[in-house]
This record gives structure tokens, sequence and C-alpha cells, in this order.
């Protein structure tokens, strides 16, 4: 079952998990695939040119549209992704925070898989060694904690009925 964990580390306030895989050859259960479409949706990469910085979303070109959070893991799911994926391991990110560039390298395989305890949070800059191949779910939590729906913990966005069983947990 999907679930959300205080992480309080840089610009992540939350870090968010699933229960079983989903994506490709992975078991897509709903409340996980809900979990990782709305994680998906509010994912941002921060660009920072001197004293300004700018949010663009994280999604394939062809992707107008957000994500519908309906726990289906269809073809416009798999393909965010297998996009994200991608972008990941071609572009650092910036923390408001900490003021380092994250390097974030995570198994392009086409699937989001949950993280186990104990986790490793500790992000490191370029220039250090980045977070392992199996850690794609925490760096979309940290690349969607930029969206102030779950910085600030309104989680608005996220379909009611996902909120609840997080919120009671």
């Amino acid at each position: 079952m999907a679930s959300v964990h205080i992480a309080r580390f840089a610009d992540m306030q939350y870090a968010f998990n699933i229960s079983a895989g989903v994506g490709k050859n992975r078991p897509n259960q709903r409340l996980d695939v809900m979990l990782v479409q709305y994680l998906l949706n509010l994912a941002t990469n921060e660009s920072v040119v001197g004293p300004i910085s700018s949010l663009t979303p994280i999604r394939p070109p062809e992707q107008e549209e957000d994500l519908v959070p309906d726990g289906i893991c269809g073809t416009k799911t798999m393909r965010a992704i297998a996009f994200y994926q991608q972008f990941r391991n071609r572009n650092a990110t910036f923390s408001d925070d900490n003021q380092m560039g994250i390097a974030v390298q995570v198994k392009e395989d086409g699937a989001i898989d949950p993280w186990r305890f104990p986790a490793d949070f500790n992000f490191v800059n370029s220039f250090g060694k980045p977070l392992g191949p199996t850690f794609t779910l925490i760096a979309l939590s940290y690349d969607a904690a930029k969206n102030s729906d779950v910085k600030q913990g309104f989680f608005s966005q996220m379909p009611k009925e996902l909120a609840r069983i997080l919120r009671a947990h």
C-alpha cells in the first residue's frame, strides 16, 4: 500500500513509498500506481541562472496534460516513467535549501520499485557519488517536493482516496 514518510531533508519534507513496483513487468497495484501518477504530475526540474530560478515539468514532450491519477498503469504512465528515468540520468537538479546540484542516477527499466529501510536520503552533489540505481522513487519524491502541493503538505492535487489512505498511516 502507498505510504508517506517524514523526510525533512533539504527541499524534501515527505518521502513517498509504494508496496509493490509500478511500470513494466510489475504488479501495478492501484493505489501504488495512483501515487506514482501523482508524483510524476508534480515532478519538476529546477534550473538556476544567476538570481533567477525556474521550474519546468519533467514529462515527455508529447504529453501536454497531466496524467489522470486513476491507478491504471497504461501506455501514458509507462511512457512518463521511462521518460522520467531518462531525464533524471541526464540532468542534475538544483536544491534551494542546500544549494547543491544533485546528481541522481536511476535504473532505466521502465519501472519504479519501492525503497526499503534504511533508505539513504543523503543526496550528494554532482562531484560525488550519485544515488544508486534502485532509488527512482526517492528521486521522484524529491522532484515532486518542489511543488507547493507537496512542500506545504496540502496534497490537494492528490486523489481523495489516496490522500485518505496516506493520512491514516
